[in-house]
């Protein structure tokens, strides 16, 4: 996918949206590794504005939005972005906490409910 100094081209996102039929995307606006590119505001809402009319679910990969002094992509799309983040990158390596935030009905609809059981079997 094509890219610059703010992550991925709008453009780009709407010609492969197009192309492919997609209907799920995977974003990193803020720290993007590893260009280090960071979406601008005009950036953020041109990409949100192509995700909407494509009908795409995004997924914001935000482990370094703590870093970045723009806000979160889900702002702009709060019922179809659902943000994965981690103290891991930012805090401590060794520490594993993460976190899946969104709208009830966007995270229902990518985290199926028997998922919680499997994931939690490390901690026994």
């Amino acid at each position: 996918m094509a890219t610059d100094g703010e992550g991925i081209l709008p453009d780009a996102l709407d010609r492969a949206a197009r192309a492919t039929s997609a209907r799920v995307v995977v974003l990193v606006p803020a720290l993007q590794n590893p260009t280090g590119a960071t979406m601008g505001a005009a950036h953020q809402q041109a990409v949100a504005e192509i995700a909407r009319q494509r009908g795409l679910q995004v997924i914001e990969d935000d482990v370094y939005g703590m870093l970045a002094e723009t806000p979160p992509l889900a702002r702009l799309l709060p019922e179809t972005c659902t943000v994965v983040t981690s103290l891991s990158k930012c805090v401590a390596g060794g520490l594993r906490f993460g976190v899946i935030a969104g709208t009830s009905a966007a995270v229902r609809a990518r985290w199926r409910p028997n998922s919680r059981p499997r994931c939690g079997r490390w901690r026994r």
